[in-house]
């Protein structure tokens, strides 16, 4: 379906996804399964530990944080949600603006191009199998805000023309998490999904949910989270762009981290 970008692009990115700042953060013990890599450092909560197996690797430091980490309140833009957007094709179109809908949704092997800037509010968005969601962000980013489900299904792309994180913001308000703990419980009526083969180029914040990442999604960008779990070959890609800033302003993004528990019904 084209999800690749282009060489210059992967070329240019080179220099912001191989190097050492990819940190992960947690304010409970961090488990990095066998054959997994933190290019970073990781940092567990102030009263637990980083948990390494067979082949893990962590090439920064593994020092407790001082504190816990209190994630911001997720505000969402005031407004009346109505009707639906549906696509099917690959002619869907969306012009710049502010939208409030009950449901966007991408038919199988469809593509919408949303023209930037524009803030969409829905109660739930699904992008299914090889499906492409592009945003034209060359006079502006897109910012979505997600009540409830949250699916990208396996094979689809969510990215802007320049391939760039910072021209998407994906905010997610769902709490998915019925019993929290080691043996996490999860709500089956809250769909987060991000399906194998998948990517998403962007930002992801999700403070009350626990987002299970399947085997060979790739996600360039942040993401922020309850809790997270990554499969066998899933990767993150952290944007070394996204932490600059001026001396006087505060960072909009920060890497937050995974978790790796066992999820009911599931595996590690």
């Amino acid at each position: 379906m084209g999800s690749t970008a282009p060489n210059t692009f992967k070329k240019t990115a080179h220099d912001r996804w191989a190097n050492e700042l990819g940190h992960v953060g947690c304010n409970a013990t961090i488990y990095v399964d066998g054959n997994s890599t933190i290019h970073g450092d990781a940092t567990p909560g102030s009263s637990a530990s980083v948990v390494m197996e067979g082949n893990s690797e962590v090439s920064g430091s593994t020092v407790p944080a001082e504190e816990p980490y209190v994630l911001p309140e997720l505000s969402f833009p005031a407004g009346s949600k109505s009707g639906n957007i549906f696509v099917s094709g690959n002619s869907g179109t969306l012009a710049s603006g502010t939208y409030h809908v009950n449901k966007l949704r991408l038919n199988s092997n469809s593509k919408l191009v949303v023209t930037g800037p524009a803030t969409i509010v829905v109660n739930d968005m699904e992008l299914n199998s090889n499906s492409e969601l592009i945003v034209d962000a060359t006079n502006g980013p897109v910012t979505f805000y997600v009540e409830e489900d949250f699916i990208l299904d396996s094979n689809t792309l969510l990215a802007s023309t320049t391939w760039d994180p910072a021209d998407i913001a994906v905010n997610l308000k769902a709490n998915n998490v019925i019993q929290p703990g080691e043996e996490v419980e999860l709500d089956p009526d809250v769909d987060l999904e991000m399906n194998s083969n998948s990517e998403l180029y962007g930002t992801v914040f999700a403070p009350h949910a626990y987002i299970d990442i399947e085997s060979n999604f790739e996600l360039f960008g942040s993401i922020i989270a309850r809790g997270l779990h990554i499969d066998s070959n899933a990767r993150i890609h952290y944007d070394e762009n996204l932490g600059e800033s001026d001396d006087d302003e505060e960072l909009q993004y920060e890497v937050v981290g995974w978790r790796s528990v066992t999820v009911q019904g599931g595996a590690n």
